[in-house]
């Protein structure tokens, strides 16, 4: 019993063979490997170690504000569970790492996606998860010296304060800031500068901050602790873009005629609608990642008029029963489920959004009933999927 429980036997179980093939989880590997940094210089493997530190970092995912570690190798984009997340964002700080990724790690794990689960059956995270959450948070703030911080930031555009805040043990709230540049004025702005591309260059600075001629976004950071700042742009066109832009979410929507028989959509893609007629606009989500509350946004061309679901199934009701998202199953609401595990859908005459409440990595779809109710020629508008933490 002694050998079996030895530490030995735990290091040459957790140790990976040649190949890098290994009989334990990456969680298992983790543990041992910060029972080792306790032993300081009679640590009996350090290469252990070490190759577990190499393994975590190579598993960094980035995703917006935040990273994950990976639950997988190669292309595998799930995050591993919280604890997961915890301990490695442990054994990286008592490894002496400086990543360029550990403040975004600290990030998915103070604020993590929801752990699964619908209305009644709705689950948390566990006290485990959210002891270690605390701990391996409490050690990186401990190692960025924002046990107590006491911090101030400015932020200011072409010498114009644009945000001021301070942070102390008391006051750690987040602070936003909106700002509106008319075109005219980027313009304006960018025939200055002796490059010939409009992305404005940003500059960060310590103590008494002096602005480039080029830079237009500045921020002045004192006192002592860490301050992450995150920067969005909100374009505005005059006109609609030809084209589709991705910043993460891949978004596809087709438009189909309506099977009277099966209430489904049928045939291939149509542009010309007949006055009067059904159609069924199906849209499909593609994620690399796990992601929280996601919003799904559809506009409607202005001659098609969409069915409001609640007006029931059959030729007058606007649902499909479409909706996979991973977890979320592809099954009517009926009166044998009575809990909804579908997007929640919102319709309105010019715009109908779905929103759900977690999108797992892969492939959704969703799909409406719409009428043709105006003859002409319209435009066939963007469809916009955003996540509801990372707008971004």
């Amino acid at each position: 019993v002694a050998i079996d429980l030895s530490l030995r036997t735990l290091v040459r179980a957790a140790t990976p063979k040649e190949g890098g093939s290994s009989i334990t989880s990456l969680q298992t590997r983790v543990l041992t490997s910060l029972v080792l940094q306790t032993l300081g210089a009679n640590n009996p493997a350090p290469g252990l170690v070490a190759a577990t530190v190499d393994e975590v970092t190579s598993g960094l995912r980035v995703q917006g504000r935040t990273a994950y570690v990976s639950d997988g190798s190669g292309t595998n984009a799930s995050p591993g569970p919280l604890e997961d997340q915890a301990l490695a964002l442990l054994l990286l700080l008592r490894a002496g790492v400086n990543h360029q990724l550990l403040p975004k790690l600290a990030a998915y794990i103070a604020n993590p996606p929801p752990p699964g689960g619908f209305g009644i059956f709705s689950v948390s995270y566990s006290w485990r998860e959210q002891g270690l959450a605390v701990v391996a948070l409490s050690e990186y703030d401990r190692t960025r010296g924002s046990s107590t911080p006491d911090i101030e930031i400015t932020a200011a555009i072409d010498g114009v304060s644009i945000l001021r805040a301070s942070f102390t043990p008391n006051n750690t709230a987040p602070a936003t800031t909106t700002t509106t540049t008319p075109w005219s004025q980027l313009q304006h702005s960018s025939n200055k500068t002796p490059s010939s591309s409009s992305t404005a260059p940003i500059s960060s600075s310590s103590g008494n901050a002096s602005s480039s001629s080029t830079a237009q976004l500045s921020f002045v950071v004192t006192g002592s602790g860490e301050v992450t700042v995150a920067a969005s742009l909100h374009f505005v066109p005059a006109e609609l873009l030809p084209y589709p832009s991705y910043r993460g979410l891949f978004v596809e929507a087709v438009l189909q005629m309506v099977d009277p028989t099966t209430g489904g959509p049928t045939g291939q893609p149509i542009s010309a609608v007949p006055l009067g007629s059904v159609v069924a606009l199906t849209v499909q989500v593609t994620s690399p990642d796990d992601l929280g509350p996601v919003s799904l946004s559809v506009m409607m061309p202005a001659g098609l008029e969409p069915l409001d679901p609640n007006l029931g199934s059959g030729s007058s009701g606007g649902s499909l029963y479409s909706c996979a998202a991973g977890q979320l199953q592809d099954v009517s609401w009926t009166t044998f489920w009575p809990l909804p595990i579908c997007p929640a859908q919102e319709t309105r005459p010019s715009l109908v959004t779905f929103s759900y409440m977690a999108l797992r990595a892969g492939t959704s779809s969703v799909s409406l009933r719409a009428v043709a109710a105006t003859p002409g020629s319209f435009v066939f508008p963007p469809v916009r999927a955003a996540a509801d933490n990372q707008p971004e």
